[in-house]
């Protein structure tokens, strides 16, 4: 693992501890009703915050996957329980699949999948002014063919 140091011009300079490790990825299959959040970051300017609603009677049970610009698989967080019709909020999701305290430096996507239909969101929050941004989660594929 290594410490990357970054400057920039008129600002202080940030130091990401295990910004680099290196890693087998291997690419990820998934369900056809999986929920995809297309973009995600964590760095020193912005950071990404998960929202995840359950519209349903019952709770559900989500597996969170966190994937690179290529499709691979990172990181997974499994068994998050969502309340029967309830909303749980994951703040610098990043920084919990990175498993650090400060920015990860990581971008990608994310994958959810769940054992009840769910809806999703990312807040990407602008670190400097706390500005927000949304991106919802979208569904891709089709459970048969018409």
């Amino acid at each position: 693992m290594t410490n990357v140091v970054v400057t920039n011009p008129g600002a202080q300079p940030g130091t990401l501890a295990n910004a680099y490790t290196y890693r087998n990825l291997s690419p990820v299959t998934v369900s056809s009703n999986t929920l995809r959040i297309p973009y995600i970051v964590d760095s020193l300017y912005f950071r990404s915050n998960l929202g995840i609603n359950n519209p349903n009677a019952v709770a559900a049970k989500v597996n969170i996957s966190q994937l690179d610009r290529n499709g691979l698989l990172v990181n997974q967080l499994n068994s998050v329980s969502i309340p029967a019709n309830g909303f749980t909020q994951k703040n610098s999701l990043l920084r919990t699949l990175e498993g650090t305290a400060g920015p990860s430096g990581r971008e990608g996507s994310l994958v959810l999948e769940s054992d009840q239909p769910i809806e999703a969101f990312v807040s990407q929050i602008d670190n400097q002014t706390g500005d927000p941004s949304i991106l919802d989660g979208i569904r891709q594929g089709a459970a048969h063919l018409i």
